[in-house]
């Protein structure tokens, strides 16, 4: 692409017409860019964003594809591994920080996010392959995961309440 641009810039500088040309062919390769950017997918193992249709889709958790305009209240939380699956997406959450636990008595957990509908309906993300400990490699690793998650959105939260 830039030896092309370079290739024409020479011919239409023969020409003495480069001035308004290289403008327009400028302005055109920078709108194709922006163009690709603003409908970029992000996509992570348990979730994509698909900032084209407006939707996202869960692909481990409360399995769908869910529009943007329904999210009201996105937050990191750990749910007790017992419980995956088997109650309402967070209703067993495990609190971390605040009580010191032994190796046997420490609970092991799924690191997710729970997303609050405007219709008030719970959805769950799970980032969490396999149970986790508290202050392990792979805790750290799906939080900072979670933590990217959850700022994608925080951002489409924003852009709805403008």
């Amino acid at each position: 692409m830039k030896d092309n641009f370079f290739t024409c810039f020479a011919i239409l500088k023969k020409l003495n017409i480069y001035e308004a040309y290289v403008y327009d062919i400028l302005y055109v390769e920078r709108a194709s860019i922006i163009e690709k950017v603003k409908f970029m997918q992000k996509e992570y193992r348990s979730v994509v964003f698909d900032s084209e249709n407006k939707k996202y889709e869960i692909k481990d958790g409360t399995i769908g594809i869910y529009p943007f305009g329904d999210v009201k209240k996105c937050s990191i939380l750990n749910e007790e591994a017992k419980y995956r699956g088997k109650t309402k997406p967070f209703f067993h959450q495990v609190l971390g920080g605040t009580a010191f636990f032994t190796i046997m008595g420490e609970p092991s957990f799924y690191v997710g996010l729970r997303i609050i509908t405007k219709s008030d309906e719970t959805l769950a993300i799970y980032v969490s392959t396999k149970p986790v400990y508290f202050n392990t490699d792979a805790y750290f690793a799906n939080r900072k995961e979670a933590e990217k998650i959850q700022k994608v959105f925080q951002a489409i939260i924003k852009k709805q309440n403008e």
